[in-house]
């Protein structure tokens, strides 16, 4: 999660926040470590958003799940209207 600049429509890398971190050792066990990938914003209202993201371990044959995360927003998301 992260404000954008709205004149260059980038994010701003100092506002970057983690919303589904990374489980497990990418370096010493990349195989055990799930990929992820098709995220998803859903604004339930203008109190709460959801991120959703898939995730699988190809190289385990495991067809992974589906993650979700509830974003509480301390003022009302305007977007959400």
């Amino acid at each position: 999660m992260a404000r954008v600049d709205v004149r260059t429509r980038r994010l701003i890398r100092a506002t970057e926040r983690v919303v589904l971190p990374l489980m497990g050792d990418g370096v010493k066990d990349p195989n055990s470590v799930a990929l992820m990938g098709n995220f998803n914003i859903t604004n339930a209202g203008p109190n709460e958003s959801w991120v959703t993201v898939g995730e699988w371990m190809p190289r385990k044959n495991a067809r992974g799940d589906l993650l979700l995360a509830r974003i509480r927003w301390s003022r009302p998301n305007q977007l959400a209207k």
